[in-house]
C-alpha cells in the first residue's frame, strides 16, 4: 500500500512542475560573430525574438509534396483536318506512338503523386518540407499552404482523365 502511494505522490509532484517547464519561453538571438543562439533567458544588451515552440503529433516528413513540380511536356495537338503531307514511315509512326505512351506513363505517376499530395494537404493540419535554401526541415505557413494546394489541384486538372 505504501509503494502504490508514493508513486501516486511522485506522478502528482511531476505532473504539478511539468507545467512550467512546458509554458517556458524560448528566445532566440545573434551574437556579434553572426551565431544564432537558444535559450530559456533573454540575453543582456543585445535583442532577441520569442520562438513559437510548439509540440504535438510527430508525423514523418514527405518530399512528395514538393515532387509535383516536375510536369511532362504537353502532348501535341491534334487536328481533325485532312493531313495533305505524304504518310509517315512506320519507323515515325512507332517512334511517335512511343513517345506518346511515354508521356501518358509520365502523366500518370504526375497524376498519383499529385493526388497523393493533396491528400496530405487536406489532411494534416501542419506538413512539413524541407527548405531549398537552408536544407532544413520545416513546416509550411498557412499560405504556402493553400498555394501548394492551388498547385496541387491545377496539377490533377492537368495529369489525371
Amino acid at each position: 500500500m505504501k509503494i502504490p502511494m508514493i508513486i501516486l505522490f511522485a506522478t502528482a509532484l511531476g505532473l504539478a512542475f511539468s507545467s512550467d517547464v512546458l509554458a517556458a519561453k524560448v528566445y532566440k538571438w545573434t551574437d556579434e560573430n553572426g551565431v544564432t543562439h537558444y535559450g530559456a533567458v533573454a540575453p543582456q544588451g543585445n535583442e532577441s525574438e520569442t520562438v513559437d515552440v510548439r509540440t504535438g503529433e510527430h508525423k514523418p516528413a514527405t518530399d512528395e509534396v514538393a515532387k509535383d513540380d516536375t510536369k511532362p511536356p504537353a502532348p501535341a495537338q491534334t487536328t481533325n483536318k485532312p493531313q495533305k503531307e505524304p504518310e509517315k514511315s512506320t519507323e515515325e509512326t512507332k517512334a511517335a506512338k512511343k513517345k506518346e505512351k511515354a508521356i501518358r506513363a509520365q502523366r500518370k505517376k504526375n497524376c498519383e503523386i499529385a493526388r497523393k499530395n493533396a491528400e496530405i494537404l487536406r489532411t494534416r493540419a501542419r506538413v512539413r518540407i524541407n527548405d531549398p535554401d537552408t536544407g532544413e526541415l520545416r513546416y509550411l505557413t498557412p499560405e504556402e499552404k493553400k498555394t501548394r494546394e492551388e498547385e496541387t489541384a491545377k496539377s490533377i486538372e492537368e495529369n489525371c482523365d
